[in-house]
């Protein structure tokens, strides 16, 4: 499922404010590979996504994880 920056953005925005989203692109297609990496403004917020873990946008499951470093 190919979302736009504003569909995950305003899905998470019930949550708190978005900082940023960022789609990871295959590199010889140039396709979304999937993910999405998404910062929020504060930890509270980002706590609130972890938690509740599943989501739905556009009919798809999305589960929030943790990004690891």
């Amino acid at each position: 499922m190919d979302c736009s920056t504003k569909e995950v953005q305003d899905y998470f925005s019930r949550y708190g404010a978005v900082k940023k989203v960022e789609f990871p692109l295959e590199k010889k297609t140039k396709r979304q590979k999937g993910f999405a990496f998404i910062t929020f403004k504060s930890e509270t917020a980002y706590l609130a996504v972890i938690k509740d873990r599943d989501h739905t946008i556009r009919g798809q499951k999305v589960t929030a994880r943790d990004a690891m470093n």
